[in-house]
């Protein structure tokens, strides 16, 4: 990687951080500056805007989680087992971008601010939904998941579910709320969502 790439790649790596904790409206570019040790017509080599380095950046946190959050579940032969390992992963494995989920903080922040990045939450949203979809489809085909199961419904089902534990960890500051909300979650994935053996 060349030396130009390796600063544009640190600029990303460090917005991220510096976004996702902060947000898009409270990180100045003074901030950004002193973060990355650039000085501003430094960061505007590679980015024509804040806007075009926050959607870069948002990009590359939203990487980074589908990494942590997926990255292991191949190796888990089972749908069912897939699931739950998901589940208590999420809650037992931080963001690996500091400031929490990237998908819920600019969601948030961007449902009635900055199009661009709202667009790249509902998309990321949409991402996660797809691939657990996917699992619980191909759950389906291997008899692994009842049959009566809506896959996108309990996607979403799941996902909301957990992304709304980490709303309420954050309100009380500890992740006590989102262990409870991924045990019950299990527990349904036990009860209503594996295919009982014959």
């Amino acid at each position: 990687m060349r030396k130009g790439e390796r600063t544009r790649q640190h600029v990303i790596e460090t917005a991220a951080r510096v976004l996702n904790r902060h947000g898009y409206a409270g990180s100045g570019m003074s901030e950004l500056m002193e973060a990355t040790g650039l000085a501003k017509g430094g960061i505007y080599r590679h980015f024509q805007s804040k806007e075009e380095l926050a959607v870069e950046a948002f990009q590359y946190a939203f990487a980074e989680v589908l990494k942590l959050r997926f990255g292991h579940l191949d190796a888990v032969p089972n749908a069912a087992d897939k699931l739950v390992k998901y589940v208590e992963g999420f809650a037992s494995v931080e963001s690996p971008i500091p400031g929490g989920c990237p998908i819920l903080n600019t969601g948030i922040e961007n449902d009635d601010g900055n199009a661009a990045l709202l667009k790249c939450s509902q998309d990321a949203f949409d991402s996660v939904l797809r691939r657990l979809t996917k699992i619980i489809r191909d759950g389906q085909e291997r008899k692994e998941i009842r049959s009566e199961i809506v896959p996108a419904e309990l996607a979403l089902f799941l996902y909301s579910s957990l992304e709304g534990g980490i709303f309420a960890t954050r309100l009380q500051g500890s992740r006590q709320r989102l262990k409870t909300v991924a045990r019950f979650l299990c527990e349904y994935l036990e009860a209503e969502v594996r295919a009982k053996r014959s």
